[in-house]
């Protein structure tokens, strides 16, 4: 997904700047939402 990613913001980046941050933000917004679903799993173990 990392390497898809980068390809995808580059491309943005060079027709429109403030596209590619709006990516980027997504993308570290669907990171940490992975890691909240498995700290309560843990805790329920």
């Amino acid at each position: 997904d990392s390497v898809d990613v980068s390809v995808d913001s580059a491309i943005p980046l060079v027709e429109s700047p403030v596209e590619a941050p709006a990516v980027q933000a997504d993308t570290i917004s669907v990171e940490p939402a992975d890691a909240t679903v498995e700290a309560p799993a843990v805790q329920i173990e």
